[in-house]
């Protein structure tokens, strides 16, 4: 997941991994999935999201759900400082 800004971990402070931990399909083979994980290697903690795409009949590919920008959001969101 390179040129993807990252913040550091919320509990330790260090630096996380991200990388695509699995590739597949779902159904009958009608849509592609790729698992990604954004990871603290020193704390464990750990968020993965699966993005899942399809190809019409036009042979138009469709991104049903994005799993890479969702793990990278749930990763860098922070409550809020007072």
């Amino acid at each position: 997941m390179s040129g993807v800004v990252l913040k550091p971990c919320p509990f330790c402070g260090k630096v996380p991994s991200a990388e695509r931990v699995a590739s597949g399909y779902r159904g009958n083979a009608d849509a592609a999935t790729a698992t990604f994980r954004v990871q603290c290697e020193h704390c464990g903690i750990k968020f993965e999201r699966q993005t899942e795409v399809a190809i019409d009949d036009d042979g138009k590919v469709n991104v049903l759900f994005d799993g890479h920008g969702e793990v990278i959001r749930l990763w860098n969101t922070r409550a809020k400082e007072k």
